[in-house]
């Protein structure tokens, strides 16, 4: 464990910087559980802060984490009555400076449901498992902050530091076998506390 550990040492400093000393077995994880178990719920995943705190990069590092399991949306295809886009991935990470309110909305719905009726254009509705993830950025601090920190948005309020992010970006994407195998041979920190593994009380405001 210990040379693995020496291996994804970059990764590990980030995702400290991501969630934060306090909670930074809580951040693993998370992260442990987006990797090795699909099926279980978890909160959204909202890193919120001003430009140039690596939200962008710590999407992509997420996306090439998971492989073909995530990828990006518009708020456009939330909002939209056709989910064609989500039979396909499983894992979905949002990038825009100020996210709806609407948008949010349909996003916690989506994100709790144990099923979800997808609808396509000129075919016919069909019902599917629900094991939606989703991973927002937004430069909209205050507004997340106040109104969406809660068991189901995990809001991790990034400072300029996390601009480790890019100093170490091709060495993150690197690392990810070793980090992959780290994670393999880690134990979760906790038990599940709720339907989403986190109670609120646990992953209350983050500060990275």
């Amino acid at each position: 464990m210990e040379n693995t550990t020496l291996k994804c040492g970059k990764t590990l400093q980030m995702i400290k910087r991501i969630f934060g000393a306090q909670h930074y077995e809580f951040g693993l994880d998370y992260i442990q559980l987006l990797v090795q178990n699909p099926t279980q719920k978890l909160p959204v995943l909202c890193l919120v802060g001003d430009k140039q705190t690596g939200k962008t990069a710590i999407l992509k590092w997420i996306k090439a984490l998971l492989f073909d399991r995530m990828s990006y949306i518009r708020q456009e295809e939330i909002n939209s009555p056709f989910h064609g886009p989500f039979l396909n991935y499983s894992v979905w990470g949002l990038d825009d400076v100020q996210i709806r309110k609407k948008t949010l909305g349909h996003i916690k719905m989506l994100n709790s449901s144990s099923t979800v009726v997808i609808n396509q254009r000129g075919k016919p509705m069909q019902e599917v498992e629900a094991n939606f993830k989703f991973i927002l950025a937004s430069n909209d601090s205050k507004n997340f902050v106040e109104k969406y920190n809660s068991s189901t948005f995990w809001v991790c309020e990034l400072s300029p530091i996390c601009n480790i992010v890019f100093e170490y970006s091709n060495d993150l994407i690197n690392e990810i076998p070793q980090f992959i195998e780290y994670l393999k041979n880690r134990e979760l920190s906790i038990e599940p506390q709720s339907s989403y593994f986190f109670s609120n009380g646990l992953i209350s405001q983050t500060n990275g």
